[in-house]
């Protein structure tokens, strides 16, 4: 598994131009509904744990899908806007693909009191996604995953947070690049963050089989 991006800035709290109480209330609602999820889950504040059955919950609950697009040819981009996307993930009990997905969760954690960064990245590919070439990174950057700040009792440790992919890690990766960045996930997924000479960060990830790239 690879994820290949440019660091930006640090997270920072964005302020959300008429957002109102009753539309945070509304979206934490219904997204705990559609993960199956108590609101006593958040008695505690942003801690890790949260974050952790959060990231959980959406990856058992909600699906990546690129079907909608299909549909449409192939042609037509799904609407990003957060009504539409709370109308079809949490409401139509849809699937959707990473910029949705991830897109929505990122309005979620920041209502909670995290976070968060959007980060692009390119997709490694290899014959698993149907590339009959030579392995490699896509040209362009296609994929989305959050970069999440803010987390109580973490001091300034950020994490890596990806719901909208379909594959491991199935929980959030503490950011850390260079030597002593390896981890390893609840599911035996192990992972290191490598600096690349040209600014780019890339996420390796493998299982004791050996690495194998994923996406990037």
């Amino acid at each position: 598994l690879c994820h290949l991006w440019r660091p930006t800035r640090r997270p920072t709290r964005r302020a959300h131009v008429c957002r109102t109480h009753s539309r945070m209330a509304t979206l934490v609602e219904a997204y705990l509904e559609r993960l199956g999820l108590p609101a006593a889950c958040l008695a505690d504040g942003p801690t890790l744990p949260l974050l952790e059955t959060l990231v959980e919950a959406h990856l058992a609950t909600l699906p990546f899908s690129n079907l909608s697009q299909h549909l449409a040819g192939g042609d037509a981009a799904p609407s990003l806007s957060p009504s539409r996307l709370q109308e079809k993930l949490l409401a139509r009990r849809h699937g959707g693909n990473c910029f949705e997905l991830n897109g929505l969760f990122a309005l979620l954690l920041r209502d909670i009191g995290l976070e968060t960064l959007l980060l692009q990245c390119r997709v490694w590919t290899g014959r698993e996604r149907g590339n009959r070439g030579k392995p490699g990174y896509r040209r362009h950057p296609t994929h989305l995953l959050l970069l999440v700040g803010g987390v109580q009792g973490e001091g300034n440790a950020r994490f890596l947070v990806d719901v909208g992919f379909g594959e491991p890690p199935l929980g959030p990766l503490r950011y850390s690049v260079g030597e002593g960045s390896e981890q390893v996930t609840a599911e035996g997924m192990r992972s290191r963050m490598v600096q690349l000479g040209d600014g780019m960060v890339q996420l390796e990830s493998w299982r004791d089989a050996g690495r194998d790239p994923w996406h990037v």
